[in-house]
């Protein structure tokens, strides 16, 4: 078999090498299953390590057996992994992951934001509250897979905000709206030099020069805690 190490439940394919005439064929696979086809496909339903054993009879009733000791090692991958850090009162977080699963081909991590890594160990920032997933998908020979999850909490004032019109001649005044879903204040900055802290969710400000501008709010918790949205 090419497929000496594989999972529970996926199919393991033999092939025979035997040489005579008109050969019968006893497989036993070591978990007391036997078959008598040249080239048998066998399951194997728990871990373990098998011995295989293939007697063959020809047709004078001549016989001769090759035993193969642990030959099938059948192993269900096992998902496992740490973090540095679960838990923050305010981003940015950066958590450093350590994979610590066993028997695997490949590896997934999902960071639970919508970004995703294959290193082994990899590390991530978390820019804005919110609780958050972490998955680790990882493939074990012949295709079994584990997952483990865990949770990062990151607290801090959430928020949106959206303004009108977009585009204009100079002079263009912009109306501010901010959506907060958590007790804040707010800053304002309008990236044209231009800085304003405030309790109001509505605001106005007029651009007195050509240019594009890229203008962001920064909520502010009752902790100090500042989270910019842009």
């Amino acid at each position: 078999s090419k497929d000496t190490i594989s999972c529970p439940g996926k199919p393991i394919q033999f092939s025979n090498l035997s040489n005579g005439i008109s050969l019968a064929y006893t497989w036993n696979f070591g978990d007391t299953k036997i078959a008598s086809d040249a080239n048998p496909t066998h399951l194997y339903g728990v871990d373990g390590n098998y011995d295989v054993k293939l007697l063959v009879t020809d047709m004078y009733g001549c016989k001769d057996s090759v035993t193969k000791p642990s030959y099938i090692k059948i192993t269900m991958p096992v998902s496992a992994f740490t973090m540095s850090d679960s838990f923050s009162t305010c981003p940015p977080l950066v958590v450093s992951f350590k994979d610590i699963s066993n028997v695997y081909v490949s590896r997934k991590w999902d960071f639970g934001d919508g970004t995703f890594s294959t290193l082994s160990n990899p590390s991530h920032f978390y820019n804005y509250p919110g609780l958050y997933k972490v998955t680790l998908t990882i493939t074990g020979p012949g295709g079994c897979i584990d997952v483990k999850e865990k949770t990062i909490e990151i607290r801090g004032p959430r928020g949106t905000f959206n303004y009108t019109p977009l585009k204009g001649c100079r002079d263009l005044k912009i109306d501010f709206k901010g959506t907060v879903l958590d007790k804040a204040s707010f800053i304002w900055d309008f990236n044209d030099g231009t800085v304003i802290s405030t309790n109001d969710s509505l605001i106005s400000h007029t651009y007195t020069h050509y240019g594009e501008y890229v203008p962001k709010m920064i909520l502010v918790d009752p902790q100090g805690c500042q989270v910019p949205i842009t």
